[in-house]
């Protein structure tokens, strides 16, 4: 496992997995509150919306490095070698320029949520520019992790199973 992925990227997913754990515990409190009391957690909602987002977000290059992402092999793996790699040079060129650009936009909308104190109404006014910080972070980690596995992909192609049966043998197709 390379430097960024150690000291970077598994640190975030499991940062994405406590806030996910806090999301849970909230909920159950505010489930018990209401049961016990008639009345949830103040702002429950609203920050639990927040905190999904930054969970879901800190997470995501975490599932890309153990391979947790969908992935499909049907046509691509049907294809000849030659045709396959091509397809999916062309597919990981196109990922990384639609994750850059995803990358810089939820950067622009986190730095102006954070610039003009943007919150969400509600029975708690809560910021939301932690929630867009953790998208545009969650983005840009996912990129160097994504540009990552597919440089280790193309170097190493015999790492790849040959057919749908090693495949299937693997747990990948069901």
């Amino acid at each position: 496992m390379w430097w960024f992925s150690r000291w970077v990227t598994l640190p975030l997913g499991v940062l994405g997995g406590i806030v996910v754990f806090a999301l849970m515990a909230l909920t159950v409190v505010d489930v018990i509150m209401r049961r016990a009391a008639g009345q949830g957690v103040p702002g429950v909602v609203e920050y639990s919306e927040v905190l999904l987002v930054v969970g879901v977000f800190c997470a995501i290059a975490a599932a890309q490095i153990r391979g947790f992402h969908v992935a499909t092999t049907g046509f691509v793996g049907r294809l000849p070698l030659n045709a396959r790699r091509a397809v999916e040079l062309v597919g990981a060129f196109l990922g990384v320029l639609v994750l850059i650009t995803m990358t810089v936009v939820a950067s622009f909308a986190a730095w102006t949520s954070f610039a003009t104190g943007e919150y969400r109404m509600g029975i708690a006014h809560v910021l939301v520019w932690p929630a867009r910080a953790a998208v545009a972070v969650g983005f840009a980690v996912y990129v160097v992790e994504f540009i990552h596995s597919a440089v280790l992909h193309f170097k190493h192609p015999e790492d790849e199973p040959d057919d749908e049966l090693e495949l299937a043998e693997k747990g990948v197709l069901l």
